[in-house]
């Protein structure tokens, strides 16, 4: 689901923003985009960002303005040895009578001193609170959202269900059909069949033809996916799972129907849970 959510945390050494967007997306995928020298805290954001969103794509910015910060030092003890070495050698070729100094290494040996910026511990508060802000802020978007799609949802599955209703009343007109046409084209051919033999085709006909198994296990999805909309709670995949099995059952049923007004019910339940699909992609 979409929405957005802003979070702001302030605080001695200054305050940190938290900015939230969310798009859909079949998985949960959470973007951080934070300032270099915060990289160390992207992975514990992301755990608690993945705690209340399960679905979709997240993109969090940050603006962090603290002034508060540690500055690290670490001196290379074998590089500035090798460089001493190496200035004394050629102190002595040039017969130079001054001393190598420590600021001479310094001044000359690159990489003798690295320092390090390193994020204050004291940060993280504000990170945390800025982040649960704009996080509760972005669920109660996608929350008014999903209730919207919900009422959507359950009006399509309702039609869903009436056309499965419509079809168990139309799957048994076909065997009637079939006789019907069986034995008008008979008498077009002018062959004279028993009617044991013009009964044992209809019903070997049928056999190949019956759709009551779909049928059930369509009326089993649908009534399982109205469950799911009246639960409520992360079932999307749930939702995207059904989908796929009472899309398999439509199939079934449209090769197997000799009839014009099951396929056509067929159809028209094919089309409907498409736009169901499409919608629950958006849920979480």
């Amino acid at each position: 689901m979409t929405g957005y959510g802003r979070g702001e945390a302030v605080g001695p050494q200054g305050r940190v923003i938290a900015e939230m967007k969310s798009v859909n997306h079949r998985f949960c995928e959470v973007v951080i985009r934070l300032p270099r020298l915060y990289l160390s805290f992207e992975d514990p954001l992301r755990r608690l960002i993945q705690k209340e969103i399960r679905r979709g794509r997240v993109e969090v910015y940050y603006t962090i303005e603290l002034e508060s910060r540690k500055v690290a030092v670490k001196v290379d003890k074998s590089l500035a040895k090798a460089y001493h070495e190496a200035l004394e050698d050629l102190r002595l070729f040039l017969g130079l009578n001054e001393p190598i100094g420590l600021e001479t290494i310094l001044m000359s040996g690159q990489g003798v001193l690295l320092t390090s910026e390193q994020p204050d511990e004291e940060a993280w508060p504000l990170l945390e609170e800025a982040t649960c802000r704009a996080l509760g802020a972005l669920v109660e978007a996608r929350q008014r959202e999903g209730q919207a799609l919900a009422v959507d949802l359950k009006k399509r599955v309702a039609r869903l269900r009436e056309l499965h209703r419509l079809m168990l009343e139309e799957a048994p007109k076909m065997v009637e059909h079939y006789r019907a046409r069986l034995t008008e084209r008979l008498k077009s051919w002018e062959v004279e069949v028993s009617p044991d033999r013009l009964a044992a085709e209809v019903a070997l006909w049928a056999e190949r033809a019956d759709v009551t198994e779909e049928l059930v296990r369509l009326e089993h999805h649908l009534g399982r996916f109205q469950e799911l909309l009246e639960a409520g709670g992360p079932v999307g995949r749930q939702m995207d799972f059904l989908c796929q099995e009472i899309l398999r059952e439509l199939n079934t049923l449209g090769a197997k129907s000799q009839s014009l007004d099951l396929n056509r019910l067929v159809l028209e339940a094919k089309g409907e849970l498409e736009k169901v699909r499409e919608q629950g992609q958006n849920i979480e």
